[in-house]
């Protein structure tokens, strides 16, 4: 027992030896500038990771915004792609494009409004979807638009119609994995 208490006597005379405090002063000033880095780290890092996935859900929301318009030209495209149809059964088969159940419904304005939001989503689709390209965009809604037009006013129904469905076959090709593959959080 003297034995153990001569030495821890021994180990404090050595502790209070000025080289040594001075080198726990350093050791213990080391350990806190790293622990105040780790800590300083990690705060960063939580609410970055927080708004990294706030845009991630407010992407998802615009991204799949432009996808159901997609859908919906997908769908007319699919209505009218493989005949022949009277104007009558283009007008049945569009009514949805133009917010309407009965194509009585529909006034000129309210179609024209309608295809300008489709222009302002179609749009986008370049800028939410990577390798969209701007002309393939601008080309899906002229023709969207011209055949809606077309069907409105009974003018060049079938030569427009066709143009759609011919945009349309090819930009769903190009890019409907891309768009699907895009949808996700």
């Amino acid at each position: 027992m003297i034995q153990t208490l001569k030495t821890i006597a021994d180990n404090i005379q050595v502790a209070s030896q000025p080289g040594v405090i001075e080198y726990l002063t350093i050791c213990i000033s080391l350990v806190s500038v790293v622990v105040s880095g780790v800590a300083i780290w990690f705060a960063v890092q939580v609410p970055k990771k927080i708004a990294d996935r706030q845009d991630k859900i407010a992407l998802f929301e615009k991204r799949y915004e432009c996808f159901q318009v997609f859908e919906k030209c997908h769908m007319l495209y699919a209505l009218i792609k493989d005949e022949e149809y009277t104007l009558e059964e283009l007008r049945n088969r569009s009514k949805y494009m133009l917010g309407k159940l009965e194509w009585e419904d529909i006034t000129r304005e309210e179609a024209v409004e309608q295809i300008e939001q489709y222009e302002y989503m179609i749009h986008q689709m370049q800028f939410l979807f990577p390798g969209i390209k701007e002309a393939d965009t601008y080309e899906l809604y002229m023709s969207l638009q011209k055949f809606l037009v077309s069907i409105i006013e009974n003018e060049n129904v079938q030569v427009r119609k066709e143009k759609y469905v011919t945009t349309m076959r090819f930009f769903a090709n190009k890019y409907a994995p891309t768009i699907w593959g895009s949808l996700s959080l």
